[in-house]
């Protein structure tokens, strides 16, 4: 008897670490912090570091995400690599940081890409709704002082930008 308790409570047990990584999981799925893919492009002639949200693979077609959001942040010192100085990559992990708990974390944006060319960080995030993104990117860039920051809501039912840079994209879309 002693011995179908301790596999009831082993089988509970998988069961209960089974639930808690796929709720994880599923809660950490549009998060920056998922899968990324570092690849190296040429974007006007330059260099570009672009680093691609690689599971999105798994939902790029789902219609509720259809419109991206781009925000575009200047380099405050400019270089002639692909790679912000230490000052400006401090301030740009706080703006990408201030993104994914504004917009992502909430359930209302995907975050897919993050370029980095020509003395500027693109963020290209997919969002639910266009109204309430244009709001919340609007009070995101006025609260930034740092940096200067624009954004641009744009209709992308097939993640064509996202798909640009992403080797797991599918083709022929």
């Amino acid at each position: 008897n002693s011995k179908a308790q301790a596999m009831w409570r082993f089988s509970a047990a998988l069961v209960l670490c089974a639930a808690t990584n796929i709720a994880v999981a599923a809660q950490g799925f549009y998060s920056a912090a998922e899968e990324w893919e570092t690849t190296k492009h040429e974007i006007g002639g330059k260099t570009a570091a672009v680093r691609t949200n690689a599971a999105l693979s798994a939902i790029v077609t789902r219609a509720e995400f259809g419109r991206s959001l781009r925000f575009l942040v200047s380099f405050n010192i400019h270089n002639d690599r692909p790679f912000p100085e230490r000052l400006d990559r401090d301030d740009l992990e706080k703006i990408e940081a201030a993104i994914e708990d504004r917009l992502v974390d909430p359930g209302h944006a995907i975050f897919a890409t993050i370029i980095t060319v020509n003395n500027a960080r693109e963020f290209l995030l997919y969002v639910k709704d266009m109204d309430h993104a244009q709001a919340l990117a609007e009070k995101l860039i006025n609260d930034i002082k740092t940096h200067k920051i624009s954004f641009r809501l744009e209709s992308d039912p097939n993640w064509e930008a996202w798909s640009r840079y992403n080797s797991a994209a599918p083709q022929g879309r």
